[in-house]
């Protein structure tokens, strides 16, 4: 889509859309050249997505990375009223991870931090009120 075909009226939401109880995340990451970036979606059943959220929190590593993940998936549940959303599949630019092709090898590395990337570190922990 053009800028030009972008409008307001047809694109843009009216309100804040909740996420729908029930219903996993999908999360999609761009690990980035040290400025990762993050979107947060849902598939509704009728095959709609709609964008929750994202998280661009600018310069950073891996597990700064992961502290803004986790808050803005935290905010969501508690925007959905619900103690914790589920995680249900998270997609990355496989470039990501890997480190710049050097000189002197002309071979990509790999990053340390984000080679232990998984979706476990992006759940909200359960606070003791959610405990039950």
């Amino acid at each position: 889509m053009c800028s030009s075909d972008l409008s307001d009226d047809i694109h843009l939401a009216r309100e804040v859309i909740k996420p729908r109880k029930g219903i996993p995340l999908v999360i999609g990451l761009d690990p980035g050249m040290r400025r990762p970036a993050g979107v947060i979606l849902q598939q509704l059943p009728d095959t709609q997505w709609i964008c929750l959220g994202e998280v661009v929190p600018g310069r950073c590593g891996a597990k700064v990375f992961a502290r803004a993940l986790k808050r803005e998936i935290a905010e969501l549940a508690e925007i959905a009223g619900v103690d914790r959303l589920d995680i249900g599949s998270m997609y990355s630019d496989p470039f990501g991870f890997t480190a710049p092709i050097t000189k002197a090898t002309n071979t990509p590395g790999p990053r340390s931090s984000w080679r232990k990337w998984n979706a476990r570190s992006c759940r909200p922990r359960r606070t003791k009120s959610s405990r039950g």
